[in-house]
């Protein structure tokens, strides 16, 4: 954190791409297209370009807070890879390990202090696995849940038949 907020975005992709599309956007006043040489400016979908947009609209004096977006990201990519570990049954030991060394990789530490979309498009396919295990756990637990409840059901009624047979009812 001491570091992304020590440094304003200062690498290729951010210089050549990211900013200079948000300054288009503020130079204009319009989210509409634009000349440009570069096409990824355009027709790339929005995504942190209007975080960006939000956080330097207030002033270029703003930038380094830039960085501050994907240290959130950073942030909730180990969260859901500790989750992630912990819906596998992992122990808390075993899962904050692994969050621990998926978030001081040297690729990831670089990309938490840049404005690209890389990391933040890691963090949404994680939080989307933790989506869907979440899902599988909870429809399992509902399928065990009705195969129990209906087991029940049928030994009560085995039980009724019983009795009724056996007191005459």
């Amino acid at each position: 954190v001491m570091i992304a907020l020590a440094y304003p975005p200062n690498n290729y992709d951010s210089m050549t791409y990211h900013l200079p599309r948000v300054m288009f956007y503020l130079g204009q006043s319009s989210l509409a297209h634009f000349d440009t040489a570069n096409f990824r400016q355009v027709f790339f979908p929005f995504d942190l370009t209007i975080l960006h947009l939000a956080i330097l609209q207030n002033g270029v004096a703003y930038a380094k807070l830039l960085t501050l977006v994907n240290i959130g990201f950073w942030i909730g990519a180990g969260a859901a890879i500790f989750r992630i570990c912990r819906l596998a049954s992992y122990s808390i030991g075993a899962s904050l390990c692994a969050a621990w060394l998926a978030l001081t990789s040297t690729e990831i530490l670089a990309q938490a202090t840049a404005t690209t979309n890389d990391l933040p498009t890691g963090t949404a396919l994680l939080m989307a696995v933790v989506f869907i295990q979440n899902w599988i756990f909870t429809e399992r637990q509902k399928i065990s849940g009705r195969v129990n409840f209906s087991t029940a059901n049928q030994n009560d009624a085995i039980m009724n038949r019983r009795g009724r047979m056996k007191y005459g009812f």
